[in-house]
């Protein structure tokens, strides 16, 4: 179980980091472009949200590869691969392609978005899993 929450982390950390990374290196207009062709802020709202959620998915990428915050990691990294897993669904079922910041190519499809669901519920019941776990106290 260790070694599998171990391998997620580190999955789910690296596409993450990728992920924001690439998101911040691209200019202002091309991350309103990404964040736009989801169509699920107003235009006024882009430029802030586009560089606040790229940072959040870096920096949950990170902590997740390094083990810092320990669960809250795993929560937040979580919680977050469902809501980009849910923005892809919706997107997708109104006919349209999200952009994906160019990190694997230049539109998300349906294997993409299923990828993403699968590694979310898979992240998120490992550590569901994990929370309910007892701990096991050792008795001299």
């Amino acid at each position: 179980m260790a070694v599998l929450l171990l391998l997620v982390r580190a999955v789910a950390g690296t596409v993450l980091g990728v992920g924001g990374l690439a998101k911040l290196a691209m200019t202002s207009s091309e991350r309103r472009r990404w964040l736009g062709s989801y169509r699920l802020f107003p235009e006024q709202l882009l430029p802030g949200a586009s560089v606040v959620i790229a940072a959040f998915e870096l920096s949950v990428g990170v902590a997740l590869i390094f083990g810092a915050f320990g669960g809250l990691a795993e929560w937040m990294g979580s919680g977050f691969l469902l809501l980009v897993s849910a923005a892809v669904l919706v997107t997708l079922a109104r006919g349209d392609r999200p952009e994906c910041a160019r990190v694997f190519r230049p539109s998300l499809g349906a294997a993409t978005g299923l990828a993403l669901i699968v590694l979310a519920v898979l992240a998120s019941s490992l550590v569901l899993r994990r929370r309910s776990t007892p701990v096991r106290s050792q008795s001299s």
